[in-house]
């Protein structure tokens, strides 16, 4: 016996069965137009004929370079992952072979990247007399190393490590050079934290200034506002100005006084055509204003520019991470006050 699936109602199925001599053992009604019918082993050659059923042709072909795609695709994800090759960029053979014995130190053979700190690594390095710079450095599936030997470096290039902001240290990493500052010393924007040298049996020896420095800067931002807010009304009195363009050339009609201390300028236009010359005809309205004092509600002006004054500062800042805030206000006369706002956050001085 054999069961086949077919879109036709079991009306028409038993009708071209019947027609062809197909002998039916049993038919079930799946859905509206769809129905299973069971037939004799002998008969399905003919039956698939008359309901023109074909077999499924596989390609194998697709379905083994599919996974052979996947396989591909996933080896190298997860060879992503790990170091496979060390590159050392030196022209001395000796040193080379000293920078990668110290390397292989921290670097085993497929060692994954999320388990290798680069600044030991360099620490290392800079402790060799002969080395004067190195970058260490993970590109894809390779470890550079860059060296510079001290007799290729001038003194010029030896640069302090200076502090961009006023702040707080909270840590300090050397590597090379002098560190100038300890925790918890105030710095201000400009000062030396890591001095390009070293002292060597009372020598100062020029180095490379190299390490981390945390800090816990602060900024401040100072902002003057009135309790009676001014508001600019007009008196009624204006001048008014005309002139037109043709093809974009200025032509003025009249002057006007336009000698007010303020005022409120108001322009409108009217476009136009002579023939299929186009013209635009403007009047320009001075209306003279004069200052008027506004009554507000102090407590309310107050919080939203202190508001204001402490948003402008975070985004000064440039830091994801706030940990402090402080907002106050001060008077400094009849009507005016000062807004006073400081906001801590972390920097990284490299």
């Amino acid at each position: 016996m054999e069961k086949f699936k077919v879109d036709f109602s079991p009306s028409n199925v038993l009708k071209l069965c019947a027609k062809n001599n197909i002998k039916v053992v049993d038919i079930k009604r799946l859905e509206a137009n769809m129905c299973l019918i069971t037939i004799n082993k002998s008969d399905s050659k003919i039956f698939k004929k008359c309901f023109n059923i074909k077999k499924v042709k596989i390609n194998y072909f697709a379905i083994m370079l599919t996974i052979f795609s996947i396989i591909f695709c996933s080896c190298l994800f997860f060879i992503s992952n790990f170091i496979v090759k060390i590159k050392i960029d030196v022209d001395n053979e000796a040193l080379k072979k000293e920078v990668y014995s110290v390397v292989q130190e921290y670097v085993k053979p497929l060692c994954n990247k999320k388990d290798i700190d680069l600044l030991p690594i360099k620490t290392k390095l800079l402790e060799n007399k002969d080395i004067a710079l190195c970058d260490v450095k993970i590109v894809g599936l390779v470890l550079y190393v860059s060296i510079k030997e001290n007799e290729a470096i001038p003194e010029s290039e030896f640069k302090p490590i200076i502090a961009s902001v006023d702040g707080v240290v909270e840590s300090v990493n050397l590597v090379s050079g002098t560190a100038l500052v300890e925790k918890g010393n105030f710095v201000k924007k400009g000062d030396i934290l890591i001095a390009p040298e070293i002292v060597v049996d009372d020598k100062i020896i020029p180095t490379r200034a190299l390490g981390e420095v945390n800090l816990l800067a602060y900024k401040q931002k100072k902002h003057i506002f009135l309790e009676n807010q001014i508001e600019y009304r007009q008196t009624g009195e204006y001048s008014l100005q005309k002139y037109f363009t043709i093809f974009n050339n200025f032509v003025k009609i009249n002057k006007c006084n336009e000698n007010y201390s303020t005022y409120e300028k108001i322009v409108t236009t009217k476009k136009t055509k002579i023939g299929f010359i186009p013209i635009e005809l403007n009047y320009v309205y001075f209306y003279e204003t004069k200052a008027f004092k506004t009554q507000v509600n102090f407590d309310e002006v107050k919080d939203i520019e202190m508001a204001k004054v402490l948003e402008t500062l975070k985004n000064e800042t440039l830091s994801e991470a706030i940990y402090s805030e402080n907002v106050q206000y001060k008077k400094l006369g009849e009507g005016i006050y000062q807004i006073i706002a400081t906001v801590q956050y972390p920097i990284l001085i490299v």
